[in-house]
């Protein structure tokens, strides 16, 4: 048993439903069985070759040979498929097929075993070239010899009616498989395959079930930044909400303070102020650093030891990119005023508090965590192009794939000097009204307060689960009620998170949690 604000005990229960299995196999040892010719009567038939077997027999052109399979024609069958199918799992097709009788290599330059349109490979109605399986390219089945094709497709639950792994789903229209071959234009008249011991199999290996992974984490106070993206260069972000916060002409300091409690340990995970001048700029737009013509941005990148460093970069007239090129952000400005860094300071410790302070229109200080400061200037032509209206954003970004998923804590968000000063310390649980959220994925910007919790985290897949809590541990269904999970958001695709307050919790001093599928 925990306290509250501690860790709380978990307990995972899912139940599995395995898919059903299906199967339709013919040996073709006294006839056909339930495949009939498609188009030509004389040139797939039944023979007595080989034990029993399906003759199909070319003529010239590009005519196919083709056997077809009704699986409708049995109900209980069908139905026992399709349920499969609904239910997913892998379906595999094996098809032993004997080629003798040629006549110098094998026929034409393109040849197949296909399930699907009567016109199998040239044409097939389902997914174009991927819908059919087959077997490709002159000299693929030599004379006299035997090919066992045995392949495997895994099924989703629930997969699209037009999806080629599909195509024998209820309510497509399509409830045959071809068997045939195509002579490909070679004139090889005569020619004659064997099908033989075919069979279709579905879920006969049916996949272990998922049973998702749940943690229950403390809630740390603050605005958590979640690089919940799938990518990359996904910026979370919050903005001001009113783009009064330029520091030309004021004629007193004006200092960006940006407080971070948390910060990950991961090489290259970034935290950011972007200063963008504008006023029409949406808060949909989560990258102006790119998309607009001018930004200052000073970058926060960290590292696998600890350490962070700080960057104060801007770019000059230059849309849609990362500055004029040889002129980027990283690249060290040449006093021409095109863009480029104009400053570094190194820190120790990448938590606590970073600022930028602007002594005048020109003149700067940047301030690290641990107290190592650095100052520079800008040209007076750059500096004016910060003068207006301006907004400030404050964010973090991954950089890395493998950041993804990665959090950092803000604990502070500060300007002071402005005709509108901030000072956010998220004391409350709701976002202050100086804030907006300016993010690739908005609901991943998330205010833990004084009433916030858990961070509760499951991993994906989990259809049909939800999330349970008990005051105490036991097995009747009574002791457990579910939490709401509407506001539940994923991250990286992978996972989804669900931030649990007080008013979650049906005891405020000792919970447990699990996942159930009810």
């Amino acid at each position: 048993m925990f306290p509250s604000r501690s860790l709380a005990a978990v307990l995972i229960v899912a139940a599995a439903v395995l898919p059903a299995s299906a199967e339709v196999a013919y040996d073709f040892t006294t006839d056909a069985g339930p495949f009939v010719a498609s188009d030509d009567a004389t040139s797939v038939q039944w023979s007595e070759s080989h034990g029993g077997s399906l003759e199909l027999t070319f003529a010239t052109g590009w005519k196919p040979r083709v056997a077809r399979l009704d699986l409708s024609a049995d109900p209980a069958l069908w139905a026992e498929y399709q349920q499969a199918l609904a239910t997913g799992g892998t379906i595999r097709y094996n098809i032993i097929v004997r080629h003798d009788d040629i006549v110098g290599s094998a026929p034409g330059w393109f040849e197949s075993i296909w399930i699907g349109n009567t016109n199998g490979c040239w044409d097939q109605q389902f997914g174009g070239s991927d819908g059919q399986i087959g077997l490709y390219g002159a000299g693929a089945f030599p004379a006299g010899g035997v090919t066992t094709i045995e392949v495997s497709y895994p099924i989703e639950a629930g997969a699209a009616v037009r999806d080629r792994r599909a195509q024998f789903s209820a309510g497509s229209g399509w409830n045959e498989i071809f068997l045939g071959m195509n002579s490909g234009g070679g004139g090889y008249s005569g020619a004659r395959y064997f099908i033989d011991n075919f069979s279709l199999v579905a879920n006969a290996a049916p996949p272990p079930p998922v049973i998702p992974d749940l943690s229950i984490e403390p809630a740390r106070p603050g605005l958590h930044l979640i690089a919940s993206g799938n990518s990359r260069w996904d910026r979370q972000t919050v903005r001001t909400t009113i783009p009064e916060h330029s520091w030309v002409g004021r004629g007193s300091p004006v200092t960006y303070r940006f407080g971070l409690s948390s910060f990950p340990r991961l090489p290259e995970f970034g935290a950011f102020l972007y200063l963008v001048p504008g006023t029409d700029i949406p808060a949909t737009n989560s990258a102006p650093d790119w998309s607009q013509p001018v930004c200052m941005v000073a970058a926060i990148s960290g590292a696998a030891n600890g350490s962070a460093n700080l960057r104060l970069s801007y770019k000059n007239h230059s849309a849609d990119s990362n500055g004029t090129p040889g002129h980027e952000y990283w690249v060290d400005e040449d006093g021409s005023g095109q863009g480029g860094t104009v400053g570094r300071v190194n820190s120790t410790n990448p938590t606590g508090e970073w600022s930028l302070t602007f002594t005048s229109d020109t003149a700067f200080v940047l301030t690290a965590p641990d107290g190592t400061t650095t100052s520079g200037d800008l040209l007076p032509s750059v500096a004016a192009r910060f003068s207006g209206p301006l907004f400030a954003y404050f964010g973090i970004w991954p950089t890395q794939d493998n950041n993804r998923g990665a959090t950092a804590v803000a604990s502070r968000i500060a300007i002071n000097g402005t005709p509108s000063p901030i000072d956010e310390r998220f004391l409350t649980d709701s976002l202050p009204t100086s804030l907006e959220r300016s993010a690739a994925a908005p609901e991943a910007v998330v205010l833990a307060g004084p009433s916030a919790r858990f961070w509760a985290k499951w991993s994906l897949p989990a259809a049909g689960f939800e999330l349970q809590q008990s005051p105490k541990l036991g097995n009747s269904p009574a002791d457990w009620s579910p939490i709401p999970i509407t506001d539940a958001f994923t991250v990286s695709g992978s996972t989804r998170w669900k931030l649990l307050s007080i008013t979650d919790l049906a005891d405020p001093t000792t919970n447990y949690f699990r996942l159930a599928r009810p």
